[in-house]
């Protein structure tokens, strides 16, 4: 029993996903009583919140295909320095509490402290149970 996909549930969820062709659309600005997409944003998305592309885009860089990224990406890599870790060994701007310093100072770097375990009385046991059937 494999999980089989038929051809008509894949089109049903591509036409999900993907969106309205551009004949839909035209159908649906034509029930909204407008002409182009430009008129639906202009009705739809207040003018203080809207996106001006070409000073969005003042700035930046041209594209590169993504060859040329990954390049770029190797070139910024290798000028990074590794260095000792300093992850786990402690703020030093910070002041730590007598009564909590002996604690810490017994606490091999690398490790964590187990909580102490309680013996098992014959209360707390674990014991299979049986259960009786009519």
């Amino acid at each position: 029993m494999g999980t089989e996909v038929s051809a008509a549930s894949t089109s049903a969820f591509a036409a999900r996903h993907i969106g309205p062709t551009a004949r839909e659309q035209q159908v649906m600005l034509r029930d909204l009583g407008l002409s182009d997409l430009q008129d639906l944003v202009d009705q739809v998305v207040p003018e203080p919140i809207r996106l001006d592309l070409d000073q969005a885009c003042a700035g930046l860089p041209s594209g590169c295909s993504e060859s040329q990224a990954l390049a770029e990406l190797r070139e910024i890599a290798a000028a990074n320095q590794a260095g000792r870790s300093l992850i786990g060994l402690g703020y030093y701007d910070c002041i730590t509490r007598p009564c909590c310093s002996g604690t810490f100072s017994k606490i091999r770097p690398g490790t964590r402290p187990t909580p102490p375990t309680k013996p098992r009385s014959a209360k707390g046991a674990w014991r299979p149970c049986s259960i009786s059937r009519p």
